[in-house]
Formats: C-alpha cells, structure tokens, sequence
C-alpha cells in the first residue's frame, strides 16, 4: 500500500504491462525482477510466520513466473541453512527464468519431485511440510485447473498444511467461475501491486492474510497506472477526515435527521442514531413512529428522539428543513409499510444529502418501480448487503460474488448515488465509474444491529460536511477497524460495542486545529 492509502487494483494485463514496461523502458531484465520477488517474499515468510527452529518449507512451482518466484524462494531458503526446502515441479519444463532457478536448486542438493512422476511422494511430502509455498499458477489463466494441476490443488487443500499463496492462490484467474478449482491459503504475497481478483468477494476467502510486496518497479508505473478500482487502508483515513477546530459548536459540526425504527425493530434506531452522534456529528434527532417513541426516548441521552404522528407524510415533515438539516439517515428497522412512500420521496426531494439503508432500500424500490424516483442528485449514499443489492441492481449472486463492480457501476450511474456493497469486503461505487474496495474480513462484525451503525456513521460523516463518496469510504474504514479492534480485546462483541470505538477511532484520525493549551471549543 502506498503512503496515501489509496493503491490501484490491477488485472493480469495491466500488471504483464506494468513488467514489460519495467524491462522495456527502465531496462531492468526480467531475472531481477523475479529475483526481487522470490526474496522479498521469503523474507516475509521467514520472518513473519516460520518459527525459529528449523522446519520443512515445501515449495510448488509450476511453468510461469509464480513458479520462478517459487523457486527463488526455495534457493534463499537453502542458502541459508536454517529450514529445509523441499521443491515439487508441476508442470515440465519451466519457462525461463524460472527454469533458471531450477538448476540453481538442484546445484545446491535440493530434493526436487516431479508431480507429473510421482505423486505419492508429493502426497506425502505435502502433508509433512510445516508450510507449503503455492507458485503453480498465476492470475493470467484463461480457464480453470483441469487435469494433474486440479488434482494437485486438491492435494494442497486436503493436505492441512497451511499454505502461503505467490500472487494469488493458484486457480484465482481474472475470469473465475464458481466451478474453479482453488487454492486454499492461509497468506497471500501479492507482488508489485493488489490484484483485482483476491477482492472479489468469493475469492478472498481462499487468500487469508494478504500482504503486498514492492519489488522495485520505478513509481512510474505503480502509482498511477491506467485503472478506475483501488484498494484503501486505514491510512486513507488522515485525507478523508476534516481537522476539528476547537471555535465549532452543535449546529456547526452538523445537524442529522435520523428516520428508523418500527414496532420490533427499535433497536435498530437507537444504534443508527447514536452512532451517527459519535461520528462527530453536532446534533442528532431520531423521527420515530408516536407508538415506538417512549421506548426510543427512554434509551436516548444525547439524541433528541421526537414522535411522528401518522397523518406528517410531506415535505413538512419536521427534519426535513434544508436550511436547519445537514443530512438525513433512512431506513435502518423502518418497517416497509406503504405508508413510507411519501415521506421517502419527501426526503429525496429536500435537497438534503443522505443515507439511504436497510428497509429505506425497499421503500426506494417500490418508488422506482412506480416512476416516482428515478436519480438520487449525487447526494445519497446506499448501504445494501448483498441480498438487497442484488433486488436493487438485477443482478444475482453469482455476479455479486465473482463480478460485482459488474453490477455495481450501472446502479450508481442509474441511481445518481455512491453504493456501499457491504460484505467481509465492501465494494463501493459512484457516478462517476470509480470503485473502490475496503478489504474488511472482520466475521465478529457479522452480528445483528452492525449496519445500522454503519449507516449512523455514514450520515454523521456527511453532517460534518464531508462529500458523500468520502463519507461512505471513511465510514466503510473506521467501522472495520473498529470491529477489528474490539474482535481482538474481547472477541465476539456486540452491535453496542461498535459505538465508542468507531468514535474514538475517528477522533484519533481527525487531529485538532485552532485553540489554545486551555481551549475548551464551542460549547452551545
């Protein structure tokens, strides 16, 4: 990842280009390369997972530049003389350089098998490496593993071993199909740049921990290659949220009109608004259906909760006042009552920026469907899982599991709004084409009550006056980090437990600006 937090997702061909350009133009010979990336990445094995003492380190190639990177690996690691290497070939004979570094292995007396000759030695010399080194395909490949290499994969997965993957997980191809057979790995060593494919949603569960290693590619060609799709980390938080001055008070800072919670469903307002307070915004007010609002008030503290009789369905409804409110939250526990339609369509109408979530979905479903609502002016943000992603878009599973930007692209184009794809990875997209990805993979986080946070947060964001693309990557960040915090401290957590900590890790981004030693800020 680059110091902004922001690094571009790439494909097999931009990265094929992104090499040939490194030898073609900068005249660093494809040897070097490989080279570069065998070492760095055994060194990131070796010093990061393998223990101390010595250990068998199984080492797969097949024919391409995985495989050489592979190899490369396994000569560093005999060299050294602290682990054992041993070498399986998948697929004779090698391409160059990989061939290269295979002669270099047998020179120095490393036991090499040929799978294609011998499989119950690999069998059996899988099954008792303490870690096996994945380098028999890389993300190029135009089909699935069929064959030998499909047999293999099995072995590799069957075998218990934990693996570390070069590049991608063999079996990972840019076109995969839910019938591809595919490695299993508990890492990944991605090289140069994050490939598109470990972030799709059905592939990245086969990647484990994913690390991304430079090999020394001129910044040329890594910082701004020809790609619309990025990949961010936390560090992209320091860009994303605004400073706090300390002269701020409420109604500077923000002012969100949370609409949520039905019969059942309160508590689901009650996390969504409150979240949206800790997000920094200056001053939350939860609309609630009358019959919901003493039980709503009485959790409240620092959220004014007001009760909305049946008969308010227009544009007067209160918390819809442009000149008073900063944003809008709809949706989270809102129930799906006919009823919602007006004061939906009174809110997309306000000219208020938002938030649309959860039941707020399926109202603007029914609203489409009725030619009531059509663009949403750039200022909404959606929040779907994947079920009502795919009610929303057309689409279906497979294409949200193995393609989503597929699908993601023409809905924010349609709607005139971001999306968030919320997921172990979250896709977003907006208008403009762009998409971004917040690689998460927090399963504590998978509990009743998280969205609706995420939802809070989101809008508490776009309170303070942050665009609503920013707001939706920066809410995307802080609520899994936060998640990865609390699933560390304390293990399964609760929705709850989400509130402090997305607070306090926005506060800890978002530095102070003004004020003195003795400032105490705004306080009206």
């Amino acid at each position: 990842m680059n110091d902004s937090g922001r690094t571009s997702l790439v494909d097999a061909r931009l990265m094929s280009a992104i090499d040939r350009a490194a030898q073609e133009r900068y005249h660093i010979p494809g040897l070097i390369l490989m080279e570069n990336a065998g070492a760095r990445i055994w060194a990131l094995l070796r010093d990061t997972v393998l223990p101390r003492g010595e250990s068998t380190v199984l080492f797969i190639a097949g024919r391409g530049n995985n495989g050489g990177d592979a190899l490369v690996m396994a000569r560093h690691c005999a060299v050294e003389g602290v682990h054992r290497p041993l070498v399986v070939v998948s697929d004779l004979p090698l391409k160059e350089p990989g061939a290269q570094h295979l002669l270099s292995c047998r020179a120095l007396g490393v036991a090499v098998h040929d799978w294609s000759v011998d499989r119950e030695a690999v069998r059996a010399a899988c099954t008792a490496a303490d870690w096996i080194v994945d380098g028999i395909t890389g993300t190029g490949i135009s089909g699935p593993l069929t064959g030998s290499l499909a047999e293999l994969v099995g072995v590799i997965n069957a075998c218990g071993s934990p693996v570390l993957s070069v590049d991608a997980p063999s079996g990972a191809g840019d076109g995969i199909q839910p019938d591809w057979p595919v490695v299993r790995a508990r890492c990944t060593a991605t090289v140069g740049l994050p490939k598109r494919v470990l972030y799709l949603p059905a592939v990245r569960p086969h990647c484990g921990q994913i690390h991304v290693v430079p090999i020394g590619f001129p910044p040329e060609l890594v910082v701004h290659p020809d790609t619309t799709e990025t990949v961010l980390d936390d560090a992209a938080l320091a860009n994303l949220l605004p400073a706090i001055d300390h002269s701020t008070y409420k109604t500077r800072r923000g002012v969100v009109s949370v609409f949520a919670g039905s019969v059942g469903m309160t508590g689901a307002a009650v996390l969504c608004s409150t979240a949206a307070a800790g997000a920094g915004a200056g001053l939350v007010r939860l609309f609630c259906d009358a019959d919901i609002h003493p039980i709503v008030a009485g959790q409240m503290v620092s959220v004014m909760a007001v009760p909305l009789e049946p008969a308010v369905r227009t544009a007067d409804t209160p918390g819809l006042d442009g000149e008073r409110v900063s944003s809008l939250v709809v949706g989270p526990g809102w129930g799906r009552s006919n009823e919602r339609d007006a004061l939906l369509q009174a809110a997309m109408e306000s000219g208020i920026a938002g938030v649309l979530d959860a039941d707020g979905i399926r109202v603007l479903m029914r609203l489409r469907e009725a030619g009531r609502v059509t663009g949403l002016g750039g200022r909404w943000v959606l929040t779907p899982h994947p079920g009502e992603f795919t009610a929303l878009s057309g689409s279906d599973a497979e294409t949200v599991a193995f393609d989503p930007a597929s699908a993601l692209v023409p809905l924010c184009e349609a709607l005139d709004a971001v999306v968030v794809l919320k997921g172990h990875v979250t896709w977003i997209g907006d208008p403009t084409g762009r998409v971004t990805v917040v690689d998460g993979m927090v399963g504590e986080l998978g509990t009743a009550g998280t969205g609706d946070v995420l939802a809070g947060v989101i809008g508490g964001l776009m309170a303070r006056g942050i665009a609503p693309r920013d707001a939706a990557e920066a809410g995307v960040l802080l609520h899994a980090a936060a998640g990865r915090r609390l699933a560390a401290a304390r293990g399964f957590f609760l929705a709850e437990h989400l509130l402090e900590e997305v607070s306090r890790g926005a506060a800890g981004v978002a530095g102070p600006t003004g004020g003195s030693t003795n400032s105490t800020g705004g306080t009206r």
